[in-house]
C-alpha cells in the first residue's frame, strides 16, 4: 500500500529506491547522535528493511519530504504487529531539522495511514526515558504513557529505560487534524 500524505510541512511518500534510503540511513547513523549514539547496524539493515516493506503490505518506511525545498530529511517508519491490534510508529530526521515540527507533523500522517488502513486499535511509539524533547512530542501528538522499560538500551556506557506510549483509535478519530491531510496514490 504506497500512497502519499501531505500535511503543512511535509509529505510523506515511499523512498523511491534502496539507494534513497541508504544514502539517508548511511549519514545519520554512522554520527553519535547525543540520544542513540552511533547506530551502524540500522544504516546496514537498511536495503533489506526496504525490501520488506515492498514485500510486506502491513509494514511502511516513508521518507519525509519538506514541502518548502522538497528535500529529504528523514523516514517514519509504520508497523502493524502480526498478532495484536495494534500499530507502531517512529521516526528519524537529520539533526539540522530537527526542533521544527517536522517529526511531529510526520507522525500524525503515518498514524492516518495505520488507522485508515489497517484494523487496528491503538499505536505504539517508544523514546528513550532521557530523551526529553521525543517525549514532549509524543505528549503533544496526544499519546499517553503506557509503560517503560528500565535499563532497555545502552549507550555511552549508561543503561537507559525506553518509555512507551500509547494512542487509541478513539482518541485519534477526536482529533480534527487528521481532517487538514491530503491524500494520494
Amino acid at each position: 500500500m504506497h500512497v502519499t500524505y501531505t500535511g503543512e510541512r511535509v509529505r510523506l511518500r515511499p523512498f523511491r529506491d534502496a539507494d534513497e534510503l541508504w544514502a539517508f540511513a548511511s549519514a545519520q547513523f554512522i554520527t553519535c547522535s547525543p540520544y542513540w549514539g552511533v547506530d551502524w547496524h540500522r544504516a546496514i539493515k537498511s536495503r533489506s528493511r526496504f525490501q520488506r516493506s515492498l514485500e510486506h503490505p502491513a509494514a511502511e518506511r516513508f521518507c519525509i519530504e519538506r514541502l518548502d525545498t522538497g528535500e529529504s530529511i528523514g523516514w517514519v517508519s509504520a508497523h502493524v504487529g502480526e498478532f495484536q491490534l495494534a500499530g507502531s510508529v517512529g521516526t528519524e530526521i537529520a539533526p539540522e531539522h530537527w526542533s521544527r515540527g517536522f517529526g511531529r507533523e510526520a507522525k500524525l500522517l503515518a498514524i492516518c495511514h495505520l488507522f485508515e488502513n489497517f484494523a487496528i486499535e491503538s499505536v505504539y511509539a517508544d523514546t528513550l526515558a532521557t530523551h526529553q524533547r521525543a517525549r514532549a512530542g509524543l505528549h503533544a501528538l496526544g499519546f499517553r504513557l503506557a509503560g517503560l522499560r528500565r535499563t532497555a538500551f545502552f549507550n555511552r556506557g549508561s543503561y537507559i529505560g525506553r518509555v512507551l506510549y500509547q494512542l487509541l483509535r478513539e482518541d485519534w478519530e477526536a482529533m480534527d487534524y487528521r481532517h487538514r491531510i491530503k491524500r494520494g496514490a
